[in-house]
């Protein structure tokens, strides 16, 4: 949750992930696509307790396990209401850039529903930013995750810190090591060298980990995590009290086969501005190790780049 909320949330992008907008084709327009990327919060502790909760047995992971058939089950009201709650949170953390999208396209964006009387309304996306002006709101309560911040794990000092180190990590590895694109995700861990932005990094400037062009079944449930240098053993990957752990990827499978079309096109923005620091990588150097290790379901992978965000 430390990593969800606080780590990789310093922004509306990362926290909510691309702006959802009408006859929106690209991403020019606030990093919208065609199939918006999800937030720190959807790819993670959102589809993660959908995944869990769903049935194995069923053919589509009923009820919870699928998009189609999640609002069967009456948990699924309780869990999209914690999902609400932690918006309400992560407002009110620390850091100036933790605050909504500001863009009139996306306030003035619209939705039409039914009221309780049957007639149609529209419903803008302004109207609901606040829910104290919706008639509730949640209790205060101690959040033991605020406290948990992750840790390195490396066991080599100096590992990473200065030029060409991300080649002496890579060198040590029993898993694939890559060089070109596109990456095919299944069952290997895939860890590839990453070059960092020649330009300079302005001060309030986030250091953002892009993998673009993600492919997959939107039908198949998917899972891979992501982690810079990381210095340990293949058969211990990192996980979430790690430092070196950026984030995940997940899907949801969609498993009513309503789409004509099944795959599923769309980025994933990390953060990594505080786990470099963590770590003590030093800002001059020339590149990071990025890992892949694949838990459920396969991928492509069109291209990994880094870039600054403001």
């Amino acid at each position: 949750m430390y990593q969800q909320m606080v780590r990789s949330a310093k922004t509306a992008s990362c926290f909510h992930g691309a702006a959802y907008l009408g006859g929106c084709v690209s991403e020019t327009d606030i990093g919208c696509t065609p199939e918006p990327r999800g937030g720190t919060i959807e790819n993670g502790a959102h589809i993660a307790v959908h995944k869990f909760v769903g049935a194995k047995n069923p053919p589509y992971n009923e009820d919870m396990g699928n998009f189609y058939s999640a609002g069967r089950d009456p948990l699924f009201y309780a869990h999209h209401g914690n999902v609400d709650r932690m918006w309400n949170i992560w407002k009110t953390l620390p850091g100036k850039k933790r605050h909504d999208f500001n863009e009139n396209v996306w306030l003035n964006s619209s939705f039409l529903f039914y009221d309780e009387n049957a007639n149609m309304v529209r419903v803008k996306v302004r109207d609901c930013l606040d829910s104290k002006t919706l008639g509730y709101d949640y209790q205060s309560v101690d959040i033991p995750w605020l406290r948990s911040k992750p840790t390195p794990r490396r066991s080599r000092p100096g590992v990473g810190r200065g030029q060409d180190r991300g080649q002496d990590v890579a060198a040590r590895r029993k898993s694939k090591n890559r060089r070109g694109f596109p990456i095919v995700l299944d069952k290997v861990a895939v860890r590839i060298e990453i070059p960092r932005p020649k330009k300079s990094k302005k001060k309030d400037d986030e250091e953002v980990l892009v993998l673009q062009n993600i492919q997959l079944d939107r039908n198949d449930s998917v899972q891979f995590d992501v982690s810079i240098n990381d210095d340990e053993d293949d058969d211990n990957p990192c996980k979430p009290e790690d430092a070196e752990f950026v984030g995940s990827f997940s899907n949801l499978p969609h498993g009513d086969n309503c789409h004509s079309e099944t795959m599923l096109s769309t980025n994933l923005y990390l953060p990594l501005s505080e786990a470099l620091e963590d770590l003590k990588i030093n800002p001059f150097e020339d590149s990071i190790v990025v890992t892949l290790v694949p838990k459920e379901g396969e991928v492509s992978i069109g291209n990994i780049k880094i870039d600054y965000v403001c």
